[in-house]
């Protein structure tokens, strides 16, 4: 910010009672006559930011991801319907530790896909978040934001100004953006012992959303995870369906990977990951559980095909039975003959001299297979859930028997930290 603003006397920051930590002390220094803090009051930051946006100023909103909720309305009516170019810095976003429930960022790539001629970008590094909001500012028309967590790098350290497969596999698809790529990457890192790949689709552009590196992706690996730290309702993984399936693209297995319907709780950013199944270890076993899954369902269906073929061609064969001697039925029927001895012979092989199984009994084997895959998603979310409300009841005693001198000691650190 501060180097855009001492090359372009147009650029001016807004926030609402968060100057530290959006870290705009320093801009707020060196430029005090494009600086405004408005106070607790992000509708009024937002109003204000579309007024010097109409007069030819370039305003970044700087406001953490929970608290630009309150300026939905503003969004909409004072910079949306406009289409005036308002730059929205969106901190906090995705998981925070330990601020607690009030301060997850979790909602607005729900909400900000919604608004009307809106970009949303997600970097997922230090580096690739200097130079979108370079982007941002200079390169897009309209109202744009730039959502990032808090924190700086994990595993993924590049700059890439664009979605890009960031890893090339054929056993499942696992889109993600922001701080779950690199949880992404660790999931790949568990699955090389396993000689699994991933085709990883790393999104840098949320909305609008592209969706040719996905259904590419999809249409070879048949299998699609979605990683968020985002709510469920209105999540991106909900879009990406929708768009394959207007598409005529049916993954065969889907997963979507995200917080649920309810709030999450406190705690530390990993801690918080495991338990609500979001991390790499989540998606490892994800991939594992599916593609012990498949492997069965692959040893199914020949077995079914084989069966349907029998059954459909078997009135054919009895007619040939009845009839080798009538001239021409042979050559006539030559390829249903075909395909039913090739069909009885392999069923023959499989089964010996028992009765040949049913169609009907296979579909039900598939079947309770699929139930059973999705019997034990169920469960095992289940004990996550109760894992996750022991874990915070234990978080909540350890905390209230804390000594108050300690607990002040760790909301300075928490401070500093901001």
């Amino acid at each position: 910010m501060c180097a855009m603003a001492n090359e372009d006397r147009r650029i001016c920051a807004i926030t609402a009672a968060m100057e530290q930590g959006t870290g705009l002390g320093q801009f707020a220094s060196d430029y005090p006559k494009h600086f405004f803090d408005v106070g607790i009051a992000e509708g009024h930051a937002v109003t204000m930011a579309s007024g010097l946006a109409k007069q030819g100023m370039l305003p970044v909103v700087a406001v953490y991801s929970t608290f630009l909720q309150r300026a939905y309305d503003m969004m909409i009516h004072d910079t949306a319907i406009a289409d005036l170019h308002v730059i929205f810095a969106v901190d906090r976003a995705g998981l925070v530790g330990a601020d607690g429930e009030t301060h997850h960022g979790v909602f607005d790539v729900s909400y900000l896909r919604t608004v009307p001629h809106m970009k949303l970008f997600a970097p997922a590094s230090t580096e690739e978040l200097r130079k979108t909001l370079h982007h941002a500012v200079y390169d897009v028309t309209g109202p744009v934001a730039v959502r990032y967590p808090r924190g700086g790098n994990e595993l993924y350290y590049d700059c890439i100004l664009e979605n890009t497969l960031l890893h090339a596999g054929a056993d499942a698809t696992v889109v993600c953006y922001g701080a779950m790529v690199s949880e992404a990457m660790r999931a790949q890192m568990l699955l090389d012992q396993d000689n699994l790949q991933l085709d990883i689709v790393k999104l840098w552009q949320l909305a609008p959303l592209d969706l040719s590196l996905i259904s590419a992706s999809v249409k070879k690996t048949g299998c699609l995870i979605v990683l968020e730290e985002d709510v469920r309702q209105g999540c991106l993984g909900q879009e990406i369906l929708a768009g394959l399936a207007e598409a005529g693209i049916v993954p065969k297995q889907v997963r979507l990977m995200n917080l649920g319907d309810g709030f999450v709780t406190h705690g530390s950013v990993a801690q918080l990951r495991r338990a609500w199944n979001i991390d790499g270890q989540a998606v490892y076993e994800t991939v594992k559980e599916l593609k012990g899954v498949e492997a069965r369902l692959r040893e199914v269906q020949p077995l079914i095909k084989n069966i349907s073929n029998y059954q459909r061609l078997k009135p054919v064969y009895d007619a040939f039975q009845k009839a080798k001697d009538k001239p021409g039925f042979k050559a006539k029927h030559e390829a249903e003959l075909v395909i039913f001895e090739a069909a009885r012979s392999t069923l023959l092989a499989i089964q010996g001299d028992e009765m040949l199984p049913s169609l009907k009994t296979l579909q039900a084997e598939q079947q309770r297979l699929l139930e059973e895959q999705q019997r034990l998603y169920d469960e095992r979310a289940k004990l996550k859930k109760e894992a996750r409300m022991i874990d915070t009841l234990k978080a909540n005693v350890d905390d209230f028997l804390k000594p108050s001198a300690e607990r002040e000691q760790e909301q300075q650190r928490n401070s500093q930290r901001e």
